[in-house]
């Protein structure tokens, strides 16, 4: 059995989606499959492959008590383990006592911030039949919006209310693409420590219906410059929230057109508006990782 789930980005609603605030995800063109095969072994022998290939991390989990003898990496299997167990307790897939060979396969680099957690999780979702947002919950923190993209692999509007999740798949196509690209900042962001910094009662439900409006804006919106003012505003008012400066007045103060963080602020990959030619700014400046809109998104 195979299983695939897609990267993601958050367009909108980073932060302010855990207070309530509806956040638009885009799916990208790489992900993460993952390859379940049985075997006579009662164990799950477990295997992760990077995007060149390489094997990262490799070990035999116990069927009986989903324990390792030999430690490889302690905080992958403690993550591991603890999804592995919630699977077991809340789905039949380990009740015939039948041992698994599961093997991952990364289609972009671990560091880029896209979901190889995310896409962990919604595989092993897709695989078991457990609630997807509820196996997340017991390995890592964080609203789910990015395994919930996983699971439709498309664009959708994710919500929290009362801490349920709920979702919709939605359509994000801007016929200006071609003036879209994405830059790797290089300083891989831990969600979860940034979810943990986060207070979401510093977030009013004015603040809420700001953001709600200019998802909604940017769903509708036919031309650059107006979403170069949706993602500069979002921008903008996610800086006065967080009381903490826009990338681009940190580090990008002379660059013409708009810049917007993309999940945690600071790290992983932020969006840029210009054409082909404005990526040398950033080359320049010594950012090598730059991955067109057909490159990121398909």
């Amino acid at each position: 059995m195979e299983f695939y789930s897609s990267g993601k980005l958050m367009l909108t609603g980073e932060y302010v989606v855990l207070a309530g605030a509806t956040a638009l995800s885009i799916p990208t063109k790489r992900g993460q499959s993952m390859q379940v095969t049985p075997s006579k072994r009662p164990s799950i022998h477990w295997k992760s492959i990077d995007h060149n290939g390489n094997c990262w991390f490799e070990n035999e989990f116990s069927l009986r008590d989903l324990s390792v003898e030999e430690s490889v990496d302690e905080l992958v299997e403690r993550r591991l383990i603890a999804l592995l167990q919630y699977i077991s307790t809340h789905s039949n897939v380990f009740q015939s006592e039948q041992g698994y060979d599961i093997t991952t396969t990364l289609e972009f680099d671990r560091q880029w911030g896209l979901g190889s957690s995310s896409t962990l999780v919604a595989n092993l979702a897709k695989w078991s039949g457990v609630d997807p947002i509820e196996l997340l919950h017991a390995g890592f923190k964080g609203s789910g919006y990015d395994v919930a993209t996983g699971m439709e692999n498309n664009a959708i509007l994710y919500h929290l209310e009362n801490g349920q999740a709920t979702w919709e798949k939605t359509q994000f196509e801007p016929s200006f693409s071609k003036q879209i690209f994405f830059v790797y900042l290089g300083e891989k962001k831990q969600s979860e420590e940034e979810v943990k910094q986060f207070d979401v009662k510093n977030v009013s439900l004015h603040d809420i219906a700001l953001f709600n409006e200019l998802t909604n804006d940017l769903l509708t919106c036919e031309t650059l410059p107006e979403f170069s003012y949706i993602m500069t505003s979002h921008e903008r008012e996610l800086s006065h929230l967080l009381n903490r400066p826009t990338i681009k007045y940190q580090r990008f103060r002379d660059y013409p057109f708009t810049i917007k963080s993309l999940g945690g602020w600071g790290g992983d990959f932020i969006l840029v508006v210009g054409n082909p030619e404005d990526q040398a700014y950033f080359r320049n400046k010594g950012y090598d990782t730059i991955l067109s809109w057909e490159e990121m998104i398909g």
